[in-house]
């Protein structure tokens, strides 16, 4: 099961401070059953945006992305992974293009393009394109309510044996209004399967929901459907900023999941 973080701000040239009205994100920890499953370390500049994040997974894997920004805009993206059982380390350098309602980042080696479609800084499609000629892409599509709450995600691929497969479907409800996100940070993906990658849209400051979903229902692509396929509870606020967040999954209610957040 993929834990996943995630999300933020508003993402256009003529905007810069994302989140200085709520306290600046610094940390998240994430546990399970009471033990450190993964830390994020957030960074930022003088303007207050995203410069550094370093996702550590224990001795699997560390995630670096540096961010370099050329006046008001953002140039590049930096991934830098390293496999630490393997003793590998890979480098990734996305050019970032911003066409208002569209970013595309290109990358400097064989991995191909990834393109989100946007609106008023909220995700609305997520493309990552791949394959020898790039005619394959994994597509993540995001519908919200009139209040920018997060109604549903799916998920599709497209390969050489199947066109826009169905490959998981999200629908969000129960939504906490008591307590305020920090604009750079959204547990949704925190408990769902993805193909689409969410710590690209965190540096990217894009949004996801505007309020927390407390559950959740989850179809697959061969029709199995759970009604209630996550519980989840803001244990801890502060400043009407989430501090601590619970979750379990319905196929394992035994599971405890939190979430650690701290702020500046």
């Amino acid at each position: 099961m993929i834990a996943l973080i995630l999300i933020g701000s508003c993402s256009n040239n003529d905007e810069i401070a994302t989140n200085s009205n709520l306290g600046l994100l610094k940390t998240i920890e994430n546990s399970y059953n009471g033990n450190i499953d993964y830390t994020s370390e957030i960074e930022y500049d003088e303007d207050q945006r995203i410069s550094l994040l370093i996702i550590n997974q224990g001795n699997f894997l560390t995630q670096i992305y540096n961010l370099k920004y050329t006046g008001r805009d953002l140039e590049s993206i930096t991934l830098i992974q390293q496999w630490h059982l393997q003793n590998i380390e890979t480098t990734i350098i996305y050019a970032v293009e911003n066409k208002n309602n569209e970013i595309i980042l290109s990358p400097n080696n064989s991995e191909n393009k990834i393109v989100f479609l946007i609106t008023d800084g909220f995700i609305d499609s997520y493309k990552r394109y791949w394959g020898d000629n790039a005619n394959y892409v994994d597509e993540s599509v995001f519908t919200r309510d009139q209040n920018n709450n997060i109604k549903d995600i799916s998920y599709y691929t497209t390969n050489e044996f199947d066109t826009d497969l169905l490959v998981w479907e999200y629908t969000f409800s129960n939504f906490d209004s008591s307590a305020k996100l920090n604009s750079a940070y959204n547990p949704v993906f925190n408990y769902s399967f993805s193909l689409y990658n969410p710590h690209i849209g965190f540096v990217l400051s894009l949004k996801i929901s505007n309020e927390t979903p407390l559950t959740s229902s989850f179809l697959n692509g061969n029709g199995n459907f759970h009604e209630e396929n996550v519980k989840a509870q803001i244990v801890t606020q502060e400043n009407e900023l989430v501090k601590k967040l619970k979750y379990s999954y319905a196929v394992s209610p035994s599971s405890e999941y939190q979430l650690d957040l701290q702020y500046n």
